[in-house]
């Protein structure tokens, strides 16, 4: 939709955790992106599709369960950057960020443009919460037998360029064609 994969949170539960809450998935991945490019490659098959969206499956659960354990890397980082700034404010001596910290990669790896999570359940009707940046979106979804839903958000001077209404029309497109295309596949045809 954009010519380029943004950064994105996905909202992975620590609450198997005494305290704990919220780690970060990371949903821009190697896969992510060759399933982008994938789909997008006309001379590509439908069994060539819908590998690919199973290669990003796979490593979105992977990573998403890594994090869920305690093994992602962001509260962590979090932690170490409020610990600098507790040290520096508490002492005489200017205690200097750690360069990873005012790194532009860094900084712009954290800069949620899409801040998602999901909680699928016959029981709602749809929910959601607003984008962490001001020219973010903010992505609740639920996926159900019967249905997907998609609630999205902006702030109403979102610089970002991308209405809700336009993303709403893309992931609407992006997910019939998901549908059509995992149907008709071998691969899902083989698992059932």
């Amino acid at each position: 939709m954009t010519g380029t994969l943004r950064p994105t949170y996905e909202s992975a539960s620590t609450r198997r955790f005494f305290g704990g809450r919220t780690e970060t998935c990371r949903s821009v991945s190697v896969e992510a992106l060759n399933f982008v490019k994938t789909w997008e490659d006309g001379s590509k098959s439908i069994d060539e599709k819908a590998k690919s969206f199973y290669d990003a499956a796979k490593q979105h659960v992977g990573y998403i369960s890594k994090a869920s354990a305690g093994e992602g890397c962001d509260r962590h980082l979090f932690g170490l950057k409020q610990m600098y700034s507790l040290l520096s404010s508490s002492s005489s001596e200017s205690t200097k960020l750690h360069d990873i910290f005012t790194n532009p990669m860094f900084n712009y790896s954290s800069h949620w443009f899409l801040s998602t999570s999901q909680l699928s359940s016959n029981n709602f009707n749809g929910y959601g919460w607003s984008p962490v940046v001001p020219e973010g979106l903010g992505l609740a979804y639920m996926i159900n037998n019967d249905f997907t839903h998609v609630n999205v958000t902006a702030f109403k001077d979102n610089q970002f360029g991308i209405k809700p209404e336009v993303m709403g029309y893309y992931l609407n497109l992006s997910i019939n064609e998901l549908n059509d295309v995992l149907t008709k596949a071998n691969l899902v045809k083989a698992k059932l």
